[in-house]
């Protein structure tokens, strides 16, 4: 199904953030930009392309507006949504160093089972990744009265065989520009110390210690299927009881019948699914 829709992929291939740098937008928080990715996820799993194209072409606009400092999270979140796309443009060098970054950025970083299932071409390809971050990297600048955040880290090297997500900051955490840099593209300039500053920039910067989402929302519609399987199955014990009691009129008997049995088939169901996605949420917590 997936190779069919991306032999259809619109003609003129998707914006890549990497080619945008202007701003055109007024600032944008991070928690639209987030939510603007969720949307644009959400349109893939449900095989919507045509709203995937604009919701990914609205977070390549949104991206070198946001005017706040990303964390490593939402910039692996950046790299899936590169991938996604690069994905449906079969440019499959794209989809694999997004998907590095994705998962250098944040060890641990799983893609949605909606997104990419098990053998699905994404999953393979993210597996082909591998969490560890061997890349060669490059010393950068030291910022003059700035702060520079490298993948949502306050380091001082970028990766030389991958993309990299660079954030120039104020010193009061405002947002000078963010832009996505390609492997083999040029650091943009920005004003810098000599190196002799170097190691006490360092010594400032408080390094991120990332912990990958948990998959809080499975968790959540375990415990509502299971609670609703659980009442479920109360609601037939009381129908059966109903239907062996000698008081219960003859007439009424049939629908009972057929009570009881659609409660319980509904319970054994919805527990089942239930237990998959507890099981699930266990498997990718």
């Amino acid at each position: 199904m997936w190779t069919l829709l991306a032999s259809l992929a619109w003609a003129q291939a998707p914006k890549d953030p990497a080619d945008v740098s202007d701003c055109t937008l007024p600032p944008v928080p991070v928690d639209v930009l987030a939510a603007s990715i969720a949307d644009a996820t959400g349109a893939f799993a449900g095989l919507d392309l045509d709203g995937f194209e604009a919701q990914t072409s609205q977070v390549w606009k949104q991206l070198p507006c946001v005017s706040e400092p990303l964390t490593p999270l939402d910039v692996a979140d950046v790299y899936k949504l590169r991938a996604l796309d690069a994905f449906l443009a079969q440019n499959d060098a794209t989809v694999l160093d997004s998907l590095r970054s994705a998962r250098a950025t944040v060890p641990g970083y799983v893609l949605p089972p909606s997104v990419a299932p098990n053998g699905h071409p994404l999953k393979q390809a993210f597996d082909a990744a591998g969490d560890a971050d061997a890349s060669p990297r490059t010393d950068l600048p030291v910022p003059d009265e700035a702060r520079i955040l490298v993948d949502g880290q306050p380091v001082l090297t970028r990766p030389q065989d991958r993309p990299v997500l660079l954030q120039l900051l104020t010193m009061d955490g405002g947002v000078e520009w963010t832009r996505v840099i390609d492997a083999d593209a040029p650091t943009p300039d920005y004003e810098a110390l000599s190196d002799d500053f170097r190691d006490k920039y360092l010594s400032e910067a408080k390094i991120i210690r990332v912990r990958p989402r948990r998959p809080v929302e499975l968790v959540v519609a375990s415990s509502i299927a299971l609670a609703g399987a659980t009442g479920m199955y109360a609601l037939s014990r009381g129908s059966e009881a109903r239907f062996f009691d000698e008081a219960t009129p003859y007439e009424d008997l049939p629908s009972l019948r057929a009570r009881t049995n659609g409660l319980q088939t509904a319970a054994v169901l919805t527990g089942i699914a239930g237990l998959g996605l507890g099981a699930t949420a266990a498997i990718t917590w």
